[in-house]
């Protein structure tokens, strides 16, 4: 189902004003991959900092329930990979790999709560602007209202965002919704599910659809359309 946006509730929010001591420089906290968070948002807050050349910039602060997270890792050319947030993986086994055992994935780049919190919350500086709607267990991350511009992204949302290097800003975010969740490991391709399949079904419904159009275009012919054929007809 759709959901228009609304976004009143964050427009009427006090905006608060904070003097940034010298010039303004977000990029000097956009060091390194950065990492991928996941999390539910707890509350919002809108700040606007204004820098010694009364330049402003405005932010919305969320304020995130940890998850699970991990470091952002790209190949050679620079390109992103897909994160995994699995501690294991499957390795075939045995004669033409006919089985398989489960075995530590090795260095998968995953955080724990307090290792991403380190990383993205670790400069007191940015902490103090938004001091005041800290919360407790909660990781502060900084997004342009912008960025957030068209999204209904309501407290209580559960979100996937990538951070701008190893600091509080917010490179890109995506909320996860049922129809989001992507179903891994199948051995069916998307398009072998037909197409009334809803999203948010279960799995085992979908195999059970995939298996039940398969049987049907297997079945074998009605007895009535067997009937008639003379036997010469199948001679070479």
């Amino acid at each position: 189902m759709s959901r228009l946006y609304y976004d009143q509730p964050l427009q009427t929010a006090p905006v608060a004003t904070f003097q940034w001591p010298g010039k303004w420089n977000p990029a000097e906290y956009q060091r390194a991959n950065g990492v991928i968070v996941e999390g539910t948002i707890v509350t919002r807050s809108r700040h606007t900092i204004i820098d010694s050349t009364q330049t402003k910039a405005r932010y919305v602060i969320l304020q995130l329930r940890f998850t699970r997270g991990c470091q952002r890792q790209f190949d050679s050319s620079g390109k992103e990979l897909e994160p995994d947030f699995s501690e294991t993986m499957k390795v075939r086994t045995g004669f033409l790999h006919s089985s398989y055992k489960v075995t530590e994935r090795g260095d998968t780049g995953l955080l724990s709560e307090k290792q991403t919190k380190d990383l993205l919350n670790s400069n007191a500086d940015l902490l103090a602007v938004s001091q005041k709607h800290n919360r407790t267990g909660c990781i502060a991350l900084w997004a342009t209202e912008q960025l957030l511009e068209g999204i209904a992204l309501e407290d209580s949302a559960h979100v996937q965002i990538k951070t701008q290097g190893n600091g509080p800003f917010i490179n890109s975010l995506v909320k996860i919704t049922p129809e989001s969740k992507t179903v891994l490991g199948s051995s069916a391709s998307a398009s072998s599910v037909p197409p009334t399949d809803k999203p948010g079904a279960s799995w085992t419904d979908k195999v059970m659809a995939v298996k039940l159009q398969t049987a049907s275009q297997n079945a074998p012919l009605p007895q009535d359309e067997v009937e008639g054929v003379a036997d010469d007809e199948w001679d070479d």
